[in-house]
């Protein structure tokens, strides 16, 4: 199921995805869709959701 990733700063942040590649996003932007697999089990997604850096929507 694809997922988009919400910076939720006023600074910019690096996510390096599942698969290697690092996702760029701007203050406040939030990305385009990517799947689930390359959030899923990522520590750094986890840390930066815990320290409400970044958020996770799901795409319906």
């Amino acid at each position: 199921m694809p997922v988009t990733v919400e910076n939720l700063t006023n600074r910019p942040v690096l996510l390096r995805l599942n698969s290697g590649q690092t996702l760029h996003l701007a203050p406040r932007t939030t990305s385009g869709e990517i799947l689930d697999v390359e959030v899923k089990s990522n520590a750094k997604v986890q840390k930066l959701e815990g320290r409400r850096v970044i958020t996770l929507h799901k795409v319906e």
